[in-house]
């Protein structure tokens, strides 16, 4: 059984055009490359998928994170990076995060 995470990044006054506008922007706000050297090498290796979207009028990207279980489980008891203060940071910024 997979597990999914969706969550939503919108920033105040950004004039992004591209997924890759935002997703480069998050990364460099989070600056935390073991965290998201973790997460492409997950990618792939096959055990997360990513569903991502960018609507560029209402500046809006949303991702849908699919993980396989046991990938999951490991993630979960032992966070590369500074995985916790993500959010925090991409709200000091002004994005507006959202996590279901």
């Amino acid at each position: 059984m997979a597990v999914e995470h969706t969550y939503t990044a919108k920033k105040s006054g950004s004039s992004f055009t591209s997924t890759a506008e935002v997703k480069a922007d998050m990364r460099a706000i989070c600056n935390d490359s073991a965290y998201f050297t973790y997460i492409d090498a997950t990618i792939a290796a096959g055990n997360l998928t990513l569903d991502e979207s960018f609507d560029a009028s209402t500046q809006t990207y949303t991702v849908k994170r699919t993980w396989d279980d046991a990938t999951h489980t490991s993630w979960k008891s032992s966070p590369p990076g500074n995985w916790s203060s993500h959010v925090t940071d991409l709200e000091a910024a002004g994005y507006t995060i959202t996590i279901s």
